[in-house]
């Protein structure tokens, strides 16, 4: 059973500790309504769990805090390490804090947790994406360190035109300004007049459409006459032109009676057609086929 204390000496304990109690004291366990001497607020401390941190938890949380947060001077040399000069007393790590981008001079508000994880000043960045999709140069861009000059010259139309030529295009107007523009031009291969991109042709190699489609389509021909011939080839037939599709009549000779017919590619390979010079003759002469018991 825990030893009883005297109610005049838990008072004298709580004032000490920083709390005047609003009601008589009960036990040391038991919730005593008392006001904070600190921050004014009206609090239930236990007198046994007093401690070092004291009986109230809002002070306690302000103390935590306080000593976590971080040195003022400390996070505006962070800021100015990374192109910010603070115009505002530093207002926390997660809050807006009014700074002036040393790189535009433009007046930002950036967080220090953002700042710190390595993000910059949003105009600087706007700018260099714009840079970039003009297609001026890394090296060019590190020289003038972002700024609107480099963005308002953009990329040299002769560069541009003789990037567009050297992808197989012939340009039909001035070049549009930027890289990501659709430009008319024309395929020196197919003659096809076509609105290509720089940017597609830079990241993703594109060429002719035009071009790509026909590439494609005699890919997939080239496929279906090796496998027609094949089966011409395993019929008796042995072809004398190119293939001409599944159904039309394709010139070819008979390797049993050498003589020449124009049977169909699918004649043969659906309904097994053979040579019409020979091929009754050669079902009539062949033995019967073996029935096993």
């Amino acid at each position: 059973m825990p030893r009883r204390v005297d109610p005049e000496q838990a008072v004298a304990r709580m004032r000490a500790a920083g709390a005047e109690p609003l009601e008589p004291f009960r036990a040391v366990d038991t919730p005593w309504r008392c006001r904070c001497l600190t921050c004014d607020a009206v609090i239930t401390p236990r007198l046994s769990a007093i401690g070092r941190h004291g009986p109230c938890s809002v002070c306690a949380r302000r103390r935590t805090g306080a000593s976590r947060r971080l040195d003022p001077d400390q996070a505006e040399r962070v800021m100015r390490a990374a192109g910010f000069e603070p115009l505002a007393d530093y207002p926390g790590s997660g809050r807006p804090w009014l700074c002036r981008c040393l790189a535009c001079e433009r007046e930002v508000s950036p967080k220090y947790d953002n700042v710190k994880a390595g993000y910059g000043c949003r105009h600087c960045a706007a700018t260099a994406r714009g840079i970039a999709q003009r297609g001026i140069p890394t090296a060019l861009r590190r020289a003038h360190g972002g700024g609107q000059e480099p963005a308002r010259k953009g990329l040299d139309p002769d560069v541009a035109a003789a990037e567009l030529r050297a992808a197989g295009f012939e340009p039909l107007t001035d070049y549009p300004g930027q890289i990501s523009a659709p430009w008319p031009a024309r395929c020196m291969v197919c003659d096809t007049e076509g609105r290509p991109r720089l940017h597609d042709i830079r990241t993703k190699g594109s060429g002719c459409r035009t071009c790509r489609n026909r590439a494609a389509s005699a890919k997939v021909l080239a496929a279906k006459a090796s496998a027609a011939v094949a089966v011409m080839r395993a019929a008796g037939f042995e072809p004398l032109t190119d293939y001409p599709g599944s159904a039309k009549p394709w010139r070819c000779r008979c390797t049993h009676c050498g003589e020449v017919s124009t049977p169909r590619h699918y004649n043969v390979r659906s309904i097994g057609s053979g040579c019409r010079h020979c091929w009754p003759t050669r079902l009539r002469r062949e033995p019967p086929p073996v029935l096993d018991d």
